[in-house]
């Protein structure tokens, strides 16, 4: 059975019947209580990568990202005086593609003109951002796999597996829970560092194995820096197809520089609150997902 074959199996049947929130309606109140008693300090990290200009994901004449800046000088008499002005600014931005922190809404990863739960790819409403106007405030396991593995970043061809990720949160003695969600550190701050372009034909991440075994976890959201693995052998987007089969939620192109230096330890539990805008119909949104500790 080809990997495509296997997410055919698992999908596109919904968590609940109606439902569009996918893995998030995993959070609960226990799942968002078991996030506030990890948090120790309550110092916050940011996951998220600099909005910068460049291509979009479609290479077409969209910019990925740009602003356009105002200043209105107020007239006299107006409510604000002589001399007061407003600055406003005009936001376009494309949130796919490997350069922008994002979440990956429901209707972002298709199979046969659907997506997850057999909606239609022409549906407006097939998405999660607009359900999930409370945002998401869950449970994390951090896991720095280049630490773990003495190596700076992940291997292209040895992409982190399931028995990998089961065995880093078994070490902080406790289980993952429903509703708990993934912080996974492949160490792509490091790789861009060395010069390496995440556009590479070929780059480190994840792979079948661990899209297999994240089929079976009541995992809520991915946060991860690396996506899936690009080695010729694992099939292309194994775990982003899991969006369509299982509705699991993505946060793509995180990154974990800041995260090394602040967090306690390789692996820790810590808490995680993304709030993506409620956007009716969106594909994704842009997010600045943060780590509570």
């Amino acid at each position: 059975m080809t990997h495509m074959d296997w997410i055919r199996t698992l999908g596109p049947g919904p968590i609940s019947p109606g439902d569009r929130m996918g893995s998030l309606s995993y959070v609960d109140d226990s799942a968002r209580a078991r996030a506030a008693s990890a948090i120790k300090t309550g110092r916050t990290v940011s996951l998220a990568r600099e909005l910068v200009p460049g291509e979009s994901l479609r290479k077409d004449s969209s910019p990925a990202f740009s602003v356009e800046f105002f200043y209105t000088e107020e007239p006299v008499g107006t409510w604000a005086g002589p001399g007061a002005g407003t600055g406003t600014d005009h936001l376009r931005l494309d949130c796919h593609g490997i350069g922008v922190t994002h979440m990956d809404a429901l209707r972002h990863t298709a199979i046969d003109h659907t997506f997850y739960g057999g909606i239609d790819v022409d549906d407006p409403d097939a998405s999660s951002t607009w359900e999930q106007r409370d945002g998401v405030f869950t449970r994390a396991f951090y896991i720095d796999f280049p630490a773990l593995r003495g190596t700076p970043w992940v291997e292209i061809d040895e992409p982190v597996t399931g028995r990998e990720i089961e065995a880093a949160i078994s070490g902080t003695g406790l289980s993952l829970e429903r509703g708990d969600a993934l912080a996974l550190n492949m160490g792509r701050h490091n790789w861009e560092a060395a010069g390496h372009p995440m556009s590479s034909l070929r780059r480190p991440g994840l792979g079948e194995d661990a899209a297999h075994w994240l089929s079976t976890q009541p995992v809520s959201m991915i946060c991860w820096d690396f996506l899936d693995v690009k080695n010729g052998c694992d099939a292309v987007a194994a775990v982003h197809l899991l969006n369509w089969a299982q509705g699991l939620i993505l946060v793509d192109n995180c990154t974990f520089a800041e995260a090394c230096e602040v967090l306690p330890g390789p692996v820790c539990v810590v808490a995680v609150i993304v709030l993506p805008l409620p956007i009716r119909g969106a594909t994704g949104c842009a997010v600045n997902p943060l780590l509570i500790v």
